[in-house]
């Protein structure tokens, strides 16, 4: 009986030691994504000390606790980061705006990574206040050109 049970335990440790180096090797393998972005504070920003900072980054560090995904960072035009996910140069954005045209090009997750509010500017002498659909009728509104929310609003 004792040589049996010597067996079984040198077998269970040995069975122990294999699942415990492949958890190990599993876990420290991680896979660098890099994730295109635009100037937008507080969404993706990078601080004076190289690192990044903001809701983006929180979200993406949230899903790095599931897959162990490690960020590169790339700045550039709105344009540009487009352009580069299309050619492979970077893997992901996280601030698209998902939009019929863009999805004959680009795939997009089924859930938002949050909201995103507009808000109309007006002079005080213009006599537009809040929830007030009646004073806006024949005012001129600017909008930035291009921008999702003209986009969306003029189609």
């Amino acid at each position: 009986m004792k040589k049996k049970t010597k067996i079984l335990i040198s077998i269970a440790v040995m069975l122990f030691m294999i699942c415990a180096v492949n958890v190990s090797f599993v876990k420290a393998e991680s896979k660098v994504i890099k994730v295109g972005y635009i100037d937008y504070p507080g969404f993706i920003q990078k601080m004076d000390d190289g690192s990044y900072e903001g809701y983006g980054v929180e979200y993406l560090n949230e899903i790095a606790k599931y897959n162990n995904w490690t960020y590169e960072f790339v700045e550039n035009t709105w344009e540009q980061t487009l352009k580069d996910l299309k050619n492979g140069k970077i893997d992901i954005i996280c601030q698209a705006q998902k939009t019929a045209e863009r999805e004959k090009d680009y795939i997009f997750s089924n859930y938002s990574v949050g909201s995103e509010f507009t808000i109309v500017y007006a002079n005080l002498k213009s006599n537009i206040y809040y929830k007030d659909l009646e004073g806006m009728n024949n005012k001129k509104v600017g909008m930035l050109k291009d921008s999702y929310q003209m986009l969306t609003w003029t189609n």
